[in-house]
């Protein structure tokens, strides 16, 4: 996406190259780990990576290059969602995902915290991933058509604008209601673009510690049969700051040690609700 950084990268390895760095390493393993020491000392994104395959195995980090059956068998990576007390709706996941059959689990991940006072989103151990469970799960909390980011591609021109959706599987949450987003710092992509929309609109508070910086959304290329290549092609801008996480990652709102994020999240909800929501009273 930066064209003199990938200018740099490939001089870089060139030069290394040229000096007979990689001359000794026999295994490919080895060889993509320093391939990608260089470019990541170079460009400081940590979407780039190169990734030896085993020829019997593709093993990518990507999960959108799993089979459908592994993802199913990891529910898509919702790992929790529960009422804790105090009326607070809890969801754990831990990538985001285009498919359909996850865009309908977070629905009715959704829908069984509906009538919550406060909602957390954990995101403690969410790498990123795609972009369209985590535009669903927003829109749930942000008015609809709502413009949350534009991406651009390494010539500036405007590629997509990212909204809320317009209709939904279901009610939207009141305004009034407290929403947090916890974060780590293993917290990357496109979990953090979902953390920087929600806390730069305003509408959820980000609880726990920065996260990795990594705002450039990446391809996955094929550089041979033995080797694969992450390689950041756009660059993402929010709507509300028009600036980008990149490099720099989100900034809590509220810092604390990610094994803490929760309680501390809590500990303000109870606060925020107290002030709007109104005291039952037995009949």
């Amino acid at each position: 996406v930066e064209p003199a950084i990938g200018k740099a990268i490939a001089d870089t390895i060139l030069s290394h190259l040229a000096e007979g760095r990689y001359a000794d390493m026999k295994k490919a393993g080895q060889l993509a780990d320093a391939l990608t020491e260089d470019a990541l000392a170079v460009s400081g994104d940590k979407h780039i990576w190169i990734e030896a395959v085993n020829p019997y195995h593709v093993q990518s980090t990507y999960a959108e290059n799993r089979p459908i059956e592994e993802l199913r068998r990891e529910n898509f990576h919702f790992r929790k969602v529960e009422v804790l007390p105090g009326n607070v709706g809890y969801l754990k996941f831990d990538m985001i995902h285009d498919e359909q059959e996850a865009q309908d689990i977070a629905a009715r991940a959704m829908a069984s915290v509906k009538d919550c006072d406060a909602l957390v989103f954990d995101l403690r151990d969410n790498i990123g991933g795609e972009f369209e469970s985590g535009r669903l799960i927003m829109s749930y909390v942000l008015p609809e058509s709502t413009i949350v980011s534009r991406m651009y591609d390494r010539a500036g021109r405007l590629l997509r604008t990212n909204a809320t959706l317009k209709q939904l599987p279901g009610a939207q949450f009141d305004p009034s209601v407290p929403v947090y987003v916890l974060t780590s710092g293993r917290t990357g992509s496109a979990a953090e673009g979902f953390a920087y929309a929600l806390q730069q609109s305003r509408r959820a508070t980000v609880v726990g510690q920065t996260t990795l910086g990594m705002a450039h959304p990446s391809e996955e290329v094929t550089v041979n049969s033995r080797f694969l290549m992450s390689v950041p092609i756009y660059r993402v801008e929010s709507a509300f700051a028009e600036k980008s996480f990149q490099g720099m990652g989100v900034v809590p709102d509220i810092s604390v040690p990610e094994q803490n994020a929760l309680d501390a999240a809590l500990n303000d909800s109870k606060k925020r609700i107290h002030n709007t929501v109104p005291e039952r009273r037995p009949n």
